[in-house]
């Protein structure tokens, strides 16, 4: 499931305010999208010393109308380290070790770490959306609107070419940005017929690019006591060493 939340695309609608201001309107949106995506791979750059903190619910509807599945997911990462948990799956890794905790199985996997060779610069999952996507999407829709606290929300919807829905298999994606941060506060996805998935939604609760580092600690101490013994929050888990 994280890999699949991992790289999930963000599409725009735009609805102008002048039915003749329609194509200015919807070129400043795209450029909106555009600006927001540049800001995002800024924080590939991350300063040593400093920590990125990203905090989102996300609510998947399925197709075939069972109970909703919800989650609460938290991420850290530096330079050189990442902590990912949920309610389904924890990932520790440094560039010492790589762990992913299986909550459903009871199952710890030790992998090779994936940073060795350096900072942790794979960051462009938090984009959300690409250049590339939004030069083949459609604006419907895109206003703002200012709240009773006067804080604004810019709302963006974006539909999706015929060839994007068959390899993304989404049709549309609505958005709504904060004005005054400029950072995403809410995403609904819609899926084509058929998918897994009929809608997703994505709260985002924290982005926080100044986070104190101090709260990291290695991968390993995530996992194991002082004295080597698995942590009491793992009861009955087993280890899958999956290292060369």
């Amino acid at each position: 499931m994280y890999i699949r939340q991992k790289y999930i695309v963000v599409v725009v609608i735009v609805l102008c305010y002048f039915q003749i201001n329609a194509q200015s309107k919807s070129n400043d949106c795209l450029e909106y999208l555009r600006n927001y995506n540049a800001l995002l791979s800024n924080i590939q750059n991350i300063d040593e010393n400093k920590s990125l903190h990203l905090s989102y619910s996300i609510t998947n509807n399925l197709s075939d109308y069972s109970i909703p599945t919800t989650d609460d997911i938290s991420m850290i990462i530096s330079e050189d380290m990442l902590q990912y948990n949920s309610k389904y799956i924890d990932m520790y890794h440094d560039k010492y070790d790589s762990y992913v905790v299986l909550k459903s199985t009871k199952k710890i996997l030790v992998n090779n770490s994936t940073l060795k060779e350096g900072k942790y610069r794979d960051l462009s999952y938090l984009s959300m959306f690409r250049d590339s996507i939004l030069d083949r999407c459609i604006i419907e829709a895109c206003n703002d609107t200012i709240n009773s606290v006067e804080t604004g929300q810019r709302f963006i919807q974006i539909a999706f070419d015929k060839e994007l829905r068959k390899e993304l298999n989404i049709i549309r994606q609505k958005l709504y940005f904060n004005l005054e941060s400029g950072l995403l506060e809410k995403l609904i996805t819609y899926y084509t017929p058929g998918f897994e998935y009929k809608t997703t939604s994505i709260v985002v609760n924290r982005i926080e690019t100044q986070h104190n580092k101090s709260s990291l600690v290695s991968a390993r101490d995530m996992i194991y006591t002082k004295k080597g013994k698995l942590k009491s929050k793992y009861p009955g888990y087993s280890f899958i060493d999956n290292r060369d």
